[in-house]
């Protein structure tokens, strides 16, 4: 498969001290990261109109309020394999308040893969050793944690 580089918009969910965030190992690395819900940008979409559609896609959930944070680039190896993106870091709300009392939300990918999102706050995320990605996104969050 030829690289290419990815375009990619994430959404930060904040409530109290803690992000909405999804768990997943990495077999490289032999731990296990989170990174907030999104998802790829399709040809010809705006990033903003990527993510509502990605959150909608994965937890049947309306979003407001998003505000571009920042994009960052993202070199990085996954199973075996190199990626560059391009990610677009929003902060947003979701209209449904009651997704923030959820300790865990149940997410679904359109292949039909299974996940789940957790709020967790940075703290948390330290002391379970847990890396946050892309690189970059922890030190936007301890930011939007301590202003």
């Amino acid at each position: 498969m030829t690289p290419k580089i990815r375009v990619k918009a994430f959404g930060i969910f904040k409530h109290k001290a803690q992000f909405l965030f999804s768990k997943h190992y990495d077999t490289t690395q032999q731990g296990y990261f989170v990174r907030p819900l999104g998802g790829s940008v399709e040809f010809q979409e705006h990033s903003q109109d990527a993510l509502v559609r990605e959150i909608q896609e994965e937890i049947d959930a309306v979003i407001t309020q998003p505000e571009l944070l920042q994009v960052v680039e993202d070199f990085f190896e996954h199973r075996g394999r190199a990626y560059h993106d391009i990610v677009f870091l929003y902060q947003a709300r979701f209209v449904d308040e009651t997704l923030y009392q959820q300790p865990r939300i149940n997410c679904q990918e359109l292949d039909g893969t299974i996940f789940q999102a957790y709020w967790l706050s940075l703290d948390e995320i330290k002391e379970k050793q847990y890396r946050i990605v892309p690189k970059g996104l922890e030190d936007i969050l301890t930011k939007l944690t301590t202003g």
